[in-house]
């Protein structure tokens, strides 16, 4: 916790050049990072991650087929409210349930990055848990969420403790 964090970055990547918007989010992780650690170590921040961005990934491939899915299978049920009540409930609450289980897929995503940021707080790797933190959010990876607020990538990562 000696070096500061945008120290770190630049000289782990000296090659980046930081636009003042990312020197805005480095200084704002910098001055809550005790904030940022205890809510990781409590486990009381929620990691939301951005669908379009890892679109390539397997478990967010398959969100997206079974959200897809999921809208079909709605369109289908509005069709069969004409004919059948009792198919048109069945399908609709297939649909329903599939909707869950693939916001659940993306739910899990997020688990990862936040065991991962979670683990590097644990062992002591302040600076590489902020930069890891820093990076994915202000590459607009991931949102933060806790009970307090939401915080996407234009805002101030610490607009949500």
């Amino acid at each position: 916790m000696n070096v500061n964090l945008l120290d770190f970055i630049k000289s782990n990547y000296p090659d980046w050049v930081l636009p003042p918007d990312k020197i805005a989010i480095i200084n704002d992780i910098e001055q809550h990072k005790i904030k940022f650690e205890e809510h990781f170590i409590d486990k009381t921040i929620n990691v939301i991650i951005d669908h379009l961005v890892y679109r390539n990934n397997d478990s967010v491939k398959k969100y997206g087929l079974l959200n897809g899915l999921s809208l079909i299978l709605k369109l289908i049920a509005i069709i069969c409210v004409f004919f059948s009540w009792k198919i048109f409930l069945i399908i609709f609450l297939l649909s329903f349930f599939l909707k869950k289980y693939a916001k659940n897929i993306l739910r899990k995503g997020g688990k990862k990055i936040e065991s991962i940021v979670y683990n590097l707080f644990l062992v002591g790797n302040y600076n590489e848990a902020l930069s890891l933190l820093f990076f994915m959010f202000a590459n607009g990876q991931i949102a933060l969420q806790t009970k307090n607020g939401t915080s996407v990538t234009p805002q101030l990562p610490s607009k949500c403790l």
